[in-house]
């Protein structure tokens, strides 16, 4: 059984089993990797093509809490880092006015659908963050 700490997937096709689990952080996306994926903080996948995409950190969250009223809803941003053959790259997305939530990055499309816990007006710790995404593969025209 898939530990559900490292990943939650939102299709079962992309559902995979203990023996295929990467090292500790990554699970393996079985398959078509189209799909909606929950991640939590320090997890990731593993592309068929070995590309390792990773919910790095909670950069900021200053949504308005749910308990309260505000003139600007806020934004929360979230660090990804990706790895090809040796090759880092960082990307931030976020949610909220003036911030992307959508990226490509070689042949994939990654789109940012939400970030959990949404502030209630207590102190949140960002280790406990998870994220909903849609990976996609790009049209090769």
């Amino acid at each position: 059984m898939l530990s559900p700490l490292l990943l939650f997937s939102i299709s079962c096709q992309n559902i995979v089993s203990d023996d295929e689990l990467e090292p500790e952080t990554f699970s393996k996306a079985a398959g078509n990797v189209d799909g909606e994926y929950v991640l939590i903080k320090d997890a990731g996948l593993i592309l068929d093509d070995g590309i390792k995409l990773l919910f790095s950190d909670v950069l900021s969250d200053s949504r308005c809490p749910s308990s309260a009223v505000c003139i600007w809803m806020g934004q929360v941003e979230i660090a990804f880092t990706m790895e090809n053959d040796g090759v880092i790259n960082n990307l931030v997305l976020g949610l909220g006015d003036n911030i992307r939530n959508v990226a490509e990055w070689g042949s994939y499309k990654l789109e940012l659908l939400e970030v959990n816990p949404y502030p209630d007006g207590n102190r949140q710790n960002f280790d406990d963050y998870s994220v909903k995404i849609r990976l996609s593969i790009l049209n090769e025209n």
